[in-house]
Formats: structure tokens, C-alpha cells, sequence
């Protein structure tokens, strides 16, 4: 799932990873369309919640270039269309995909669950007390304040990169071996805890025509 406001000012690394040119026009497409619907009066571009801006970030586009950093380094294989006519599902083949999507959490990971993800990775510096109906939620925290205060609801700590604890391989060790286990039944800690939320964004195709925006 992308948060195509959480690319914004970071178009030209994500895109230069596209695989071809049309995969590339897909990308910028759909940033720009998401920089319209911020462009409407009384809208706020330069999106940044309490955890960006305690966490020492100054403007969107150093929130975005984290972000997309997020992602990796691989080559992006496609954008999946995520519109009113059609919501893409994952593809058979591998590789990196991009969902167009929304940054109000729970909504987007029910675009990820009905495009046919099975869990869900989710990495947050605050932390989130929710879960999801649908797909298992895995809460990974890079945070190790966070950790500390929400211990019994982050699945994994990853904090302990930034303490010198333990290496980047190590850590994504434990992830990787976290999905395996929650894939074999083990319950996720939102999961233990009843977090079962769930919901669905819909943009206001009123202000896409307006905007020009078209899929």
C-alpha cells in the first residue's frame, strides 16, 4: 500500500524504480492526482501529524523520502488501480507493487485485505491501538520509547537497531520469522487484544471530476 500523500516531494526516487515508462507515468499519475485533492481552499498540503514533527521532521518532503524509503530498493513492478470501477488484486506474479490507497490507517488496510493481502506489516513510530477485522496485523515499532510504553501491544521491537543492540540483518530476521509464525496461527498481539476494526475510504468522485482527475 502506498500513502500517495506520504510521496509527495519524493516522486523522482520512487519512479526511478519503476520498471518501464509505464509503470513510471502510474507513479507520478498517482501522486498528482492526491497533490489535487490537497489543492482545494482550506486544505493542508504539508500533512504532519504529532509523531512527524515530535520525531524532528520539518517538511513533507523528509517525511516522504522516509517513507518511500519504507518500501525498499527493488524495482516497482506496477501500480494496482484502486479506483470506483475496479480495486486490482495482488498479482500472481513477485515483486514490489504499488496500491493506491489512503493514510487514514484502518481504511487502507482494507484496501490491502480485499485486494487479497493475508497480513499486514504495519511500521509506526507513536504507535496505533487498532487492529483489523480481516488480515493480521504485525505492529512494528523502530521507536523504543514506544516500545517501552506499549510493550503489550507492538509485536516486534525494532528499537533496538537505534540502541546498538542489534543489527538491521538481525532484526529483519525477527520479522521475517514473526510473519512466519503469525502465517502458522500464532495470534498478534491487537489480535489477543480484540482490536478488530474495520472501514472503508471512498474519494468523492464530485471533487475528482472537478479536479480533473480521471481513472
Amino acid at each position: 500500500m502506498m500513502e500517495p500523500i506520504e510521496a509527495v516531494g519524493a516522486e523522482e526516487p520512487l519512479a526511478a524504480r519503476a520498471v518501464n515508462n509505464k509503470v513510471r507515468e502510474k507513479i507520478y499519475k498517482m501522486i498528482g492526482d492526491e497533490e489535487k485533492r490537497w489543492s482545494v481552499p482550506g486544505a493542508q498540503m504539508e500533512f504532519m501529524c504529532r509523531g512527524n514533527v515530535e520525531g524532528g521532521l520539518t517538511t513533507i518532503e523528509e517525511k516522504s523520502l522516509g517513507a518511500i524509503h519504507k518500501s525498499g530498493s527493488r524495482k516497482i513492478a506496477d501500480v494496482l488501480e484502486n479506483s470506483d470501477r475496479c480495486l486490482e488484486k495482488v498479482p500472481k506474479g513477485g515483486g514490489v507493487y504499488l496500491q493506491d490507497g489512503t493514510h487514514m490507517e484502518p481504511m487502507a488496510m482494507s484496501f490491502m485485505a480485499a485486494a487479497g493481502a493475508h497480513m499486514v506489516i504495519f511500521i509506526t513510530g507513536c504507535g496505533g491501538t487498532f487492529g483489523h477485522a480481516i488480515v493480521p496485523f504485525i505492529k512494528v515499532t523502530g521507536n523504543p520509547e514506544t516500545y517501552r510504553r506499549m510493550s503489550g501491544d507492538m509485536d516486534v521491537n525494532a528499537g533496538t537497531i537505534l540502541t546498538g543492540e542489534e543489527s538491521m540483518e538481525s532484526v529483519g530476521k525477527r520479522i521475517f520469522n514473526e510473519v512466519i509464525e503469525v502465517a502458522s496461527g500464532k495470534l498478534t498481539l491487537g489480535e489477543a487484544l480484540g482490536y478488530d476494526n474495520f472501514s472503508v475510504f471512498r474519494n468523492d468522485p464530485r471533487l475528482d471530476a472537478l479536479l480533473n482527475i480521471s481513472t
